[in-house]
């Protein structure tokens, strides 16, 4: 039976035209069946192409170009997969990005460059990790209302009202 099934295998893989994959084909054919990787023109892979191939089949970084991944392709990357954190250009990580990341991954709050993060950025990571109020040095650029979810003090108050102490008067 496992013969046959090599066999089929086999016979699949020669019926496959694969000059005509394009990145997301190449992500689907890999994940089902990585030994068929030297068939592929991985160089047609994109920073999202390598960031679900990754979170699938880990076993392919060292085949990855690490510099199309862009930030937010790393924050999705380092959530399910913090173990590829050392190839992370943490400079690709805009202040939005750095509180999606924070906010499932606080391990990583010595790589970030607080800078980057905005009023609303950091309402929204405050609302689950009121542990970086002492990073915060944008109490005043928080909105008192916002359209965006979970941005301004009203959400941050109705979750962490702890944190009322640092909002500014007007």
């Amino acid at each position: 039976m496992a013969e046959q099934d090599k066999e089929r295998k086999a016979d699949a893989a020669c019926e496959i035209d694969f000059d005509s994959l394009d990145g997301e084909g190449i992500v689907d054919l890999l994940s089902k069946q990585p030994q068929l990787a030297d068939k592929c023109d991985l160089s047609k892979l994109c920073g999202f192409n390598w960031e679900l191939l990754l979170k699938r089949r880990p076993e392919f970084a060292d085949k990855c170009d690490w510099s199309k991944l862009d930030g937010l392709n790393w924050e999705i990357l380092l959530e399910d997969r913090p173990e590829f954190a050392d190839k992370c250009d943490w400079s690709k990580l805009d202040g939005w990005v750095w509180n999606l990341l924070l906010a499932k991954q606080p391990r990583f709050a010595d790589k970030c460059d607080w800078s980057k993060l905005d009023g609303e950025a950091w309402a929204r990571l405050l609302t689950t990790r009121p542990e970086f109020a002492d990073k915060c040095d944008k109490w005043g650029e928080i909105p008192e209302k916002s359209e965006r979810w979970n941005t301004d003090w009203r959400s941050l108050l109705a979750e962490q009202p702890q944190l009322a102490k640092y909002k500014p008067e007007k």
